[in-house]
């Protein structure tokens, strides 16, 4: 199942569309913990291009520049979220 990122800015506007990996709060990416709080999702489309990550990942600071890898995002902040969407 796809799910929905939400922008930081704007209250309900999606931003990129993609797919939980993991729900487990001691896994890595980007080299911090995702903790309670996050969850890894794999980006698949970016809507919104220029939408800052909370969590830079390497050099990377903006949705667009992740599409095809993982991120760490707020689980308040997916859309869409449902247990099957996990595949790891």
């Amino acid at each position: 199942m796809r799910v929905h990122l939400l922008s930081f800015e704007v209250p309900e506007e999606v931003v990129a569309q993609g797919r939980v990996v993991s729900k487990d709060p001691i896994k890595d990416v980007g080299g911090f913990k995702l903790g309670p709080d996050f969850w890894e999702i794999y980006v698949e489309i970016a809507i919104k291009d220029e939408e800052f990550l909370i969590r830079p990942r390497g050099h990377f600071s903006t949705i667009k520049e992740v599409v095809g890898s993982t991120i760490a995002w707020p689980s308040s902040k997916v859309n869409g979220k449902d247990q099957s969407s996990c595949f790891l």
